[in-house]
């Protein structure tokens, strides 16, 4: 699936955001408080993957970031990157044979891109964010006749959004709902099984652990 990604879309971003400061009361009030600089964050929670018809599985990751805000701004910035991981697994049968099967299928995304991130309130902050990724994709298929593998790289998008609270000045926690868009899924494990879906990406929901410097 090809990925469009408008030039004006971290404008867009932005402009949200900004609206919201002035929609929500409070959020001049929190935005005059001193930000941080660097941003260490951790997430882990529920990964589907639709395109391989599994139910899903446990996924992680690590963002890494550094940015701040401007004098008499609400909004935060930051340039973030990271990886994100999870892996699949599925039991089967083939239909044609009745040969029972296992397969695993893992999506490790690296990545670079933008944050915004806006306080609602003194402890509550949403954010938005929008990574282009590249995306090492590893399956493998344990059968009674042997062991199939494949491996290939892609490139993508991760896009995100999440609310977190502050409960020190140095520690957030938060939910987190990310989508992984790819240009195409590389391997061809899945389609010899046949249970490949029509989606191209994952979506992930879970809790996310901040740190913020």
């Amino acid at each position: 699936m090809k990925i469009t990604i408008k030039r004006g879309f971290f404008l867009i971003l932005a402009a949200v955001a900004l609206c919201a400061s002035l929609a929500f009361p409070g959020v001049s009030q929190a935005g005059k408080k001193e930000g941080t600089f660097v941003l260490i964050q951790a997430e882990g929670g529920f990964a589907s993957c639709p395109y391989t018809q599994i139910t899903g599985s446990l996924g992680y990751g690590l963002l890494l970031g550094i940015g701040g805000k401007f004098k008499g701004w609400p909004l935060r910035f930051y340039l973030i990157g990271g990886l994100v991981n999870a892996t699949y697994w599925h039991h089967d049968t083939f239909s044609k044979t009745g040969e029972d099967y296992r397969m695993s299928l893992n999506f490790m995304d690296v990545g670079m891109g933008l944050r915004v991130l806006l306080p609602i309130v003194p402890q509550v902050r949403i954010y938005l964010d929008a990574l282009g990724v590249g995306s090492f994709q590893k399956s493998s298929v344990d059968k009674g006749q042997g062991n199939l593998q494949s491996s290939a790289w892609t490139w993508g998008a991760i896009l995100a959004g999440g609310i977190e609270w502050r409960w020190h000045r140095n520690v957030a926690t938060g939910i987190r709902v990310e989508g992984n868009l790819y240009r195409k899924l590389t391997n061809n494990l899945p389609r010899i099984v046949g249970i490949e879906g029509k989606s191209s990406g994952r979506i992930f929901i879970g809790l996310t652990q901040s740190f913020m410097f």
